[in-house]
């Protein structure tokens, strides 16, 4: 039998072998990893130096512009550029940004504009102020930063219209009442007036309700007075009457209550006397003869014809 303990020497020496083996390779991956970070550090170091040469060759640009001096936006440009040493200058210096990588043959210098600003309002590239975008407004080519706040602007300054953000149009608040936004509430209360009703609306919508809405309001206006009128006329016929009226009406009632005065003629027509009294009267009443011999007794009386006194039947009025 062999002893052990020899088999036992070889295995440890493996064992460390390998365990050493293994230690160095550790250390050259270590040492692998150090150069790369060296190899990154000297990439951002040349990196830095291609921006500070853009830099350079950008504030060199700027010296060029500051020489003309044209606006006093670019005098006060220039003063932050030039003496840079005051905090004024600080606050106002410009942040300049480059293209670095991925952007080809051209360099794109941005100059901090749009940033911070709230809305309403952009950064100008000059005076690097947030200015108000009502300035622009009145340009005919504004700034495509400001397109939507001069389209609500524009709105606005319209009485009786509200804009749509969503939308991004301008509506008429008298197409929205019933269903209004808050700003169409003073619209929506208050009555057409008359530049409401002659304004040519936008929409073939608009153009329908506002002249139907223009026809029911002068149907009710002439109804209205229509019935004031027939009031008054109604008024006046009841309070006052006509005096003639009034002169025929006396004149009648008191005819009746005073009896006509008559003259009676007894030589007219003795002929006809005579006959009357031959012939007797039926029980019923007179005859048709008698009764029209009183009624038509009207001729001449005399011989000669000189006096003529006009002679009907003895009649009392009642």
């Amino acid at each position: 039998m062999t002893h052990p303990a020899p088999q036992l020497a070889e295995v440890r020496e493996e064992v460390t072998f390998r365990w050493e083996k293994e230690k160095e390779k550790e250390k050259e991956k270590e040492k692998e990893k150090v150069k790369e970070k060296e190899k990154e550090k000297e990439k951002e170091k040349e990196k830095e130096k291609v921006k500070e040469k853009e830099k350079e060759k950008v504030k060199v640009k700027v010296k060029v512009m500051c020489e003309r001096r044209g606006s006093p936006r670019k005098r006060r440009f220039c003063r932050t550029q030039i003496s840079p040493s005051s905090k004024a200058a600080r606050a106002h210096a410009p942040v300049i940004r480059v293209c670095s990588g991925g952007c080809g043959h051209r360099r794109v210098l941005s100059l901090g504009m749009g940033d911070g600003c709230p809305e309403g309002q952009y950064r100008d590239g000059l005076v690097q102020h947030c200015l108000s975008c009502q300035t622009t407004c009145a340009r005919p080519h504004s700034d495509e930063r400001c397109a939507r706040f001069c389209a609500s602007h524009r709105c606005h300054a319209d009485p009786g219209h509200y804009y749509d953000p969503l939308l991004k149009q301008c509506l008429r608040c008298a197409d929205l009442c019933g269903s209004h936004p808050a700003e169409c509430s003073r619209a929506c209360r208050a009555p057409p007036t008359t530049m409401s009703l002659t304004r040519p609306p936008r929409d073939g919508s608009a153009i329908q309700s506002s002249t139907t809405r223009g026809e029911h309001h002068t149907i009710v206006i002439y109804s209205l007075l229509g019935l004031v009128l027939v009031a008054l006329l109604c008024i006046a016929l009841l309070t006052s009457k006509d005096p003639l009226t009034d002169l025929v009406a006396g004149g009648r009632g008191q005819g009746e209550k005073e009896a006509w005065p008559t003259e009676t003629c007894v030589h007219c027509f003795p002929e006809l006397y005579q006959q009357a009294a031959v012939t007797p009267a039926p029980p019923g009443g007179t005859s048709v003869h008698q009764q029209d011999g009183r009624t038509s007794l009207h001729s001449s009386c005399g011989k000669d014809g000189a006096m003529r006194v006009i002679c009907s039947p003895t009649q009392t009025s009642g």
